[in-house]
């Protein structure tokens, strides 16, 4: 197959000698050391600067499709749009759901306003410190994430 450009280049260089196939890197050390030579081949070929700016882009591109009203922005060269597309969330009235819940069914759906509570303990109206000894707030694990990153000296 014919090379067609600068793209085609990044992507023979990127597979470089490892094979296609995931299954043929064995231990975890051979998975860190084929994302950091991802890693390099990215910020060499200068795509992490690209997907940077292509943020930028977008971001001020909402914001100005938002403060001129407008919904669909079409460029007619490139034969790309951008369209605003609104996603909703419920806003409940706790009052009128109350009334029609059980109390099992309250206690069920209590949900606590964590962004009021964090600036309750910002403003120094409840103490974090207290209500985790009186068991009222505790940590859960949500997620875990990973993070592919050069070694920092000393570890």
């Amino acid at each position: 197959m014919a090379k067609t450009g600068y793209l085609d280049d990044l992507v023979a260089e990127l597979g470089g000698d490892t094979a296609d196939d995931p299954g043929a890197l064995e231990v975890p050390a051979d998975y860190v050391r084929e994302l950091a030579r991802i890693e390099a081949l990215l910020e060499r070929s200068g795509v992490s600067d690209l997907l940077s700016r292509r943020d930028e882009l977008r971001e001020k591109l909402k914001e100005m499709m938002g403060r001129e009203r407008l919904e669909r922005v079409v460029d007619e060269i490139s034969g790309y749009e951008a369209v605003v597309v609104p996603s909703f969330t419920d806003v409940w009235d706790v009052a009128g759901l109350e009334e029609r819940l059980t109390p099992e069914q309250r206690r069920a759906v209590l949900t606590v306003d964590r962004r009021a509570v964090e600036e309750l303990i910002r403003s120094g109206a409840l103490s974090r410190a207290q209500l985790e000894v009186d068991g009222v707030v505790t940590r859960r694990l949500r997620s875990v994430s990973l993070h592919v990153r050069p070694r920092r000296d000393g570890e």
